[in-house]
């Protein structure tokens, strides 16, 4: 999915740190025409390939504890045994916690089955894999396997397909009903506001890294990018897994399709529990009293020089703040003209609410 000289946005920067590639100032602008609007689609159902593309992501890094570290937890786990590491050591190399991987695996011909994303994966043709292949091969070393991969060899054909469904039905299948449930919920509040105000009304209230400005449709994105849709309306499609930043696809010529995330609620939007020992490393880096300013200043929107004068701190550790506290999910920053503007979220707001 996307690099400088294309387009799209996923997870970013090194494996280890899971800080988001590019710069946070960078926006994602994507055109409608009248036309356009009167085209917009939401996926009913949560989207196998965009969940499990997504967690895979997840998987190499530690964004996001407070929602997903009790799953990582068990994930990691379960991926101390042979078979189960040999699937997440595939996966992890077809989906790499980077700037970039093949559009062709996250298909939009698939349904909301494994067998049709497998069935889907498998069907694209050797010239495309092979391209999609080189653009990635372009950027960071790939494996040798993957050269294989592309070249249609039945062998790693089916150790893939056998390493989705191994993933699918140990680690994505137990969360699923929570999974879907959450995404309805979201959906429900979608439709909501569609009701009240239309459909930009409901592309106003897609989250707090998501901006309508008529005729555009802004996000905080890894690169700088537009997307005229040229008539073709775009699918939206609500992600658990997706963290802070929306996806697209990199080839412009594709289904215009935009992954989003939903908005993370205290309580109601983790698959389960983070152990205390976890749960007392995040809060302990979150409490402080630099850190307790940055989030009370931030709910009605602040710049970061606003943010040194009230918090009494320097640009730089303002920047390490603000970057750990948006990793935890409690600010997102984006662009407002020459700006960069710091806001609470809604976890961040409720967090504020119970102290």
């Amino acid at each position: 999915m996307p690099t400088r000289d294309t387009r799209h946005g996923l997870q970013s920067s090194s494996l280890d740190s899971c800080e988001r590639r590019g710069n946070d100032a960078d926006v994602l602008q994507i055109h409608f025409s009248p036309d356009d609007l009167t085209r917009v689609r939401f996926a009913p159902e949560p989207r196998i390939a965009w969940e499990l593309s997504g967690s895979v992501q997840l998987l190499q890094c530690t964004d996001g504890a407070l929602v997903f570290d009790g799953w990582r937890q068990r994930a990691r786990r379960w991926a101390r045994e042979g078979r189960n590491r040999v699937a997440i050591h595939l996966l992890s190399d077809l989906f790499p916690h980077f700037k970039y991987f093949p559009d062709y695996l996250t298909p939009t011909t698939a349904d909301e089955s494994t067998d049709s994303l497998i069935d889907a994966i498998l069907s694209t043709g050797r010239s495309r894999r092979l391209a999609e292949l080189s653009t990635m091969d372009r950027m960071k070393s790939t494996p040798p396997w993957l050269g294989r991969f592309a070249t249609e060899d039945r062998h790693v054909e089916n150790a893939v397909a056998g390493a989705v469904h191994l993933y699918q039905s140990s680690l994505l299948g137990p969360v699923w009903p929570t999974v879907a449930g959450l995404l309805q919920e979201y959906r429900d509040g979608i439709a909501k506001a569609m009701l009240l105000g239309g459909v930009e009304r409901a592309l106003a209230t897609l989250g707090p890294s998501i901006r309508w400005n008529p005729p555009i449709l802004e996000a905080d994105y890894p690169v700088d990018q537009e997307l005229h849709l040229d008539g073709r309306g775009l699918e939206i499609v609500p992600s658990f897994f997706c963290w802070r930043m929306p996806v697209t696809m990199a080839d412009p010529e594709l289904p215009p399709t935009l992954v989003v995330p939903i908005e993370r609620l205290p309580g109601r939007t983790s698959l389960d529990s983070p152990g205390r020992d976890s749960r007392r490393l995040t809060l302990g880096k979150l409490l402080g009293r630099t850190r307790a300013t940055i989030l009370e200043k931030s709910v009605s929107g602040v710049t970061s020089a606003q943010l040194c004068r009230s918090a009494a701190v320097s640009p730089a550790s303002v920047s390490h703040h603000l970057a750990v506290m948006r990793d935890s999910g409690l600010v997102v920053s984006h662009r407002h003209g020459v700006h960069l503007v710091h806001e609470a979220t809604e976890l961040g707001r409720r967090l504020l609410a119970c102290s």
